[in-house]
C-alpha cells in the first residue's frame, strides 16, 4: 500500500499504452474516489487518446487500509490527494534514472531533475536488526530525521519546478550488509511500511514517503567475507518482500551487476567472488554467476517494474564478432577499491576493439532475446531446474558510470553519452531500444572527465535526456 494520510477523497488516474504504438491514453476526467478503510471497490474510468480521441474504459480497484491506499488495475496508475499532490505516480517512459551518492541530499539532485532525471534513487538503506536482535531495523546513510527533512524539501522544489520525479530508495550497496533474515518477509514489509509512512513522510512538504525501493545487494572488498555469498534465505527474503510491495502498489526495481544477471552463461551460483569470465585480470575475483536470476525465476520477472542491469559490472555475451564470442559490461560503481573493475566491457572495447555503441546494441539485444539459467548445480535451488530468463523491453534499463572514471584504458569504463545515443537510436529503429538509462551517480555531475583531451565536463543527465526525450529535450535545460 502507498502512504495515504487517513480516509478521505483522492483521485485515481491511469494511462494505457497500446503495444502497437506510443500514444498515451490519459484520463479525460479526474474521478474522485472515496477511500474507506479495508473496503476495496471498483470504478470504471474512461480513458481518452489525446491525439485522435477514441475512448477505452478501464476498470480500477481502489484498495485501502489504515494510513495507506493503492490505485491498481491499469498500467501507469497514479494516486493523488484532494489538493492534487501525487501520492504515487506512474513509472515514466522512457526512464532516466540516477542514483544519489551515499547519503547525498543537495541541490545537485534538483539540478539533475531539471536536466531530465525522472527516477531518483536515494542511497541507501540496510535491512538490519535492533541491537538486542529482537526486531527489524532500517539503517544506513538514507535514514535519520535531518536526512528526511532534506529529501522532502528537495522533492518539493522539484515539484515546484514542474519536474515529475519518481523517488525510490536503494537497499544495499557495495560492502553493505545483506538483509537480516531472522525476520519474515511479512515482518519486514510491516516495518518498511511503518518506516516509510511514519518516519520518512513529511506531509507539510507534500512528501508521503518513497514510491518504492531498488535492490542493490552486492559483494564485499574482503574476498573471505560472508557478503560474497548470497544465502538462499536472503534471496527468498528479497523476492518475497518484493512481491508484497508490488502487490500493494509500490514500485520495485533491481540493479544487478551484469555478472549477477549474465545472459552470456547458463551457470548459476550464489557466490559473487569469481574472477572475470574473460581471459584477463584473473587475479580480480569480484564477478558473479547469475545470482539475481534466482529472483526472476522464483518470484517472477513481472514482480520487478524495471531491471537496471549495471552494464557496469561483469558479463554478458555479445554475439559473434569476427567468429569470437565477446562479453561486455559497463562498470558503474566505484565506491570501494575492489567492486567489479576490469569489466567485460573494458575487455571488449579495450582488447577486442569493439565500438562502444556496437557493444551496447549487442548486449541489449542478447538480453532481450532471453537465456537459460541452470539452477540444478546448487542443491538448494535444484528444484527450479533450468529456467529461461527473459526481461521485457519495457523493463530493461542500462546502467552507466559518470565522470568519476575515464575512457579506456582504465580499471573502470566510461561510455560517452553520444555512443549511448547512437546505440539507442539504432535499437529504436529496430523496435529493440531499452526503456531507458541509469547512472551512478549525481554527485559527479559537472565533473571533468579524467584524462579527457581536450578536457571535457560531463553532465550525464542532460546529455542522455537529449536523445531519450527527443522533442522534449528542449525543455530539459538548466533553470
Amino acid at each position: 500500500m502507498l502512504p495515504f494520510p487517513g480516509n478521505g477523497d483522492a483521485f485515481c488516474s491511469c494511462r494505457w499504452s497500446p503495444e502497437s504504438g506510443h500514444n498515451l491514453l490519459n484520463t479525460k476526467e479526474v474521478h474522485p474516489l472515496r477511500f474507506q478503510k479495508n473496503k476495496p471497490f471498483m470504478v470504471r474510468i474512461p480513458l481518452w487518446n489525446m491525439s485522435n480521441g477514441p475512448q477505452r474504459a478501464l476498470a480500477l480497484t481502489a484498495v485501502v487500509a489504515a494510513g495507506a491506499a493503492a490505485c491498481v488495475g491499469g498500467d501507469g496508475c497514479a494516486l493523488s490527494d484532494t489538493q492534487g499532490q501525487l501520492l504515487s505516480r506512474a513509472l515514466p517512459n522512457p526512464i532516466l534514472a540516477a542514483y544519489a551518492n551515499w547519503g547525498q541530499c543537495d541541490d545537485k539532485l534538483v539540478q539533475a531533475a531539471n536536466d531530465g532525471v525522472n527516477v531518483l534513487i536515494w542511497f541507501s538503506i540496510n535491512l538490519a536488526r535492533s541491537a538486542d536482535g529482537t526486531r527489524p531495523l532500517i539503517t544506513g546513510p538514507a535514514t535519520g530525521s535531518e536526512f528526511f527533512d532534506c529529501v522532502a524539501s528537495k522533492a518539493k522544489v522539484m515539484r515546484e519546478n514542474g519536474r515529475e520525479v519518481l523517488h525510490l530508495v536503494s537497499i544495499g550497496g557495495w560492502n553493505s550488509p545483506h538483509p537480516a533474515t531472522q525476520f519474515t518477509s511479512a515482518e519486514w514489509y510491516a516495518e518498511w511500511q511503518r518506516w516509510n509512512t511514519e518516519e520518512t513522510a513529511r506531509p507539510e512538504y507534500g512528501w508521503h514517503g518513497f514510491a518504492g525501493f531498488d535492490w542493490d545487494i552486492e559483494g564485499n572488498d574482503d574476498g573471505a567475507h560472508h557478503g560474497n555469498m548470497f544465502t538462499l534465505e536472503a534471496l527468498d527474503l528479497m523476492g518475497a518482500l518484493s512481491v508484497l510491495a508490488k502487490e500493494e502498489g509500490y514500485t520495485v526495481a533491481m540493479a544487478p551487476a551484469q555478472s549477477y544477471l549474465d545472459s552470456g552463461t547458463s551457470k548459476f551460483s550464489r557466490r559473487v567472488s569469481f574472477p572475470p569470465r574473460e581471459p584477463w585480470h584473473q587475479d580480480f575475483p569480484y564477478s558473479g554467476r547469475n545470482a539475481y536470476a534466482y529472483l526472476l525465476a522464483r518470484y517472477g520477472v513481472t514482480t520487478f517494474d524495471f531491471v537496471s542491469i549495471q552494464l557496469c559490472a561483469s558479463t554478458a555475451v555479445l554475439g559473434r564478432i569476427r567468429s569470437v564470442y565477446v562479453t561486455i559490461t559497463f562498470q558503474c560503481s566505484y565506491s570501494h577499491f575492489a567492486d567489479e573493475g576490469w569489466s567485460s566491457a573494458n575487455y571488449a572495447i579495450s582488447e577486442m576493439r569493439m565500438s562502444p555503441s556496437t557493444a551496447l546494441e549487442e548486449v541489449v539485444e542478447t538480453t532481450l532475446a532471453g537465456y537459460t539459467v541452470d539452477f540444478t548445480t546448487d542443491p538448494l535451488t535444484a528444484g527450479l531446474g533450468k529456467v529461461e530468463i527473459r526481461i521485457a523491453r519495457e523493463q530493461l534499463v542500462i546502467g552507466l558510470a559518470n565522470a568519476w572514471t575515464g575512457p579506456p584504458p582504465d580499471k573502470f569504463l566510461l561510455v560517452y553519452p553520444e555512443d549511448c545515443g547512437k546505440a539507442y537510436n539504432n535499437l529504436d529503429r529496430r523496435n529493440a531500444s531499452p526503456r531507458g538509462f541509469m547512472f551512478w551517480n549525481v554527485a559527479d555531475e559537472g565533473r571533468v572527465i579524467p584524462r579527457s583531451d581536450p578536457p571535457r565536463t560531463l553532465f550525464l543527465a542532460r546529455e542522455l535526456a537529449a536523445f531519450l526525450f527527443k522533442s522534449e529535450s528542449a525543455s530539459l535545460q538548466r533553470q
